[in-house]
């Protein structure tokens, strides 16, 4: 079913709405239901919340990125060694930044910095409180895409990964941080890797990671919304901190990984880069990546 069309209203209508609804809570849960038949809601929501963090001068709140001098100019680290690409709508938040599809229903990419102080300080407890998010213009996917559809709602950044804040933790549970993953998999493999990152941020004092997913030809899509389902998933991780800096990168079919271990699955980052497109780490002296995303050393990431 081909995805409905969201016909045009004015910005000004959808933010009083939001407003006379208690801080937009009631206001927002009838709009996402109604979303195909309000005009212009996603964008006047998202105008609406980048409005009010802005005017407000509210603490942490996520930056809206349309180019990549925004990116340099963001007061956080997430997107300090370069954007992969930009996508339909470009995000860098406490926790994490993101480059949002509206054609695949969730983000091409995701990138965080991870240190070891931030997971020894882990803090948070998991939230669980699965939500749409409320910042992306062209309307995120939501609960019922995923309902019943015998996926679970992958995290691209974990909330493992984010615990060391509340809002990093809260924010992680936007549905623009979720991809579909069979069960075996997103219980499984993946999150044994993302286990491992955490090793790895410990033992080599700081990570920077991006993931996402990667498609191939025509893939299936879930919910009204149609979330597209990634055929794998790809990790890429940069330790710059080390005595020699290292890299690695991870390609990891969407389906269970049975025996495999999990450096089978292991990757140089020009593979990565071969597969989606996206250009890691720009932002970064080039003769040194260059020599770091042609390599895979293992023994560096025992």
């Amino acid at each position: 079913m081909a995805k409905k069309k969201r016909s045009p209203l004015s910005k000004l209508f959808v933010s009083l709405l939001l407003i006379l609804g208690v801080g937009g809570v009631g206001i927002l849960e009838i709009g996402e239901k109604y979303a195909d038949f309000i005009p212009f809601y996603q964008q006047g929501r998202a105008w609406f919340y980048f409005t009010k963090d802005r005017l407000l001068k509210t603490p942490d709140r996520p930056i809206l990125i349309t180019s990549y001098a925004d990116a340099e100019n963001s007061p956080y680290d997430n997107l300090k060694l370069g954007v992969p690409a930009m996508a339909d709508v470009v995000i860098d938040r406490h926790g994490y930044a993101l480059g949002y599809s509206e054609r695949y229903e969730q983000p091409l990419w995701v990138t965080y910095r991870i240190t070891a102080e931030e997971v020894r300080n882990k803090s948070e407890k998991r939230t669980d409180d699965f939500r749409v998010d409320p910042y992306i213009s062209t309307g995120s996917a939501q609960q019922e895409d995923y309902r019943k559809s015998g996926f679970d709602r992958g995290h691209l950044a974990p909330a493992a990964d984010l615990a060391w804040s509340p809002r990093s933790m809260s924010e992680s549970f936007y549905f623009s941080n979720m991809s579909p993953q069979t069960p075996d998999f997103n219980r499984g493999i993946w999150r044994e890797l993302e286990s491992k990152v955490r090793d790895w941020a410990l033992a080599k004092g700081e990570l920077q990671v991006v993931t996402g997913p990667i498609f191939v030809g025509t893939p299936q899509f879930i919910g009204q919304n149609r979330v597209a389902v990634p055929q794998a998933y790809y990790k890429v991780l940069y330790a710059p901190k080390t005595k020699e800096p290292a890299m690695i990168g991870f390609i990891l079919p969407n389906r269970d990984a049975g025996d495999r271990d999990l450096s089978s699955f292991a990757v140089s980052v020009n593979r990565i880069s071969a597969a989606t497109g996206l250009y890691f780490f720009s932002v970064m002296d080039q003769n040194l990546r260059l020599k770091l995303v042609n390599k895979l050393n293992l023994s560096e990431w025992k």
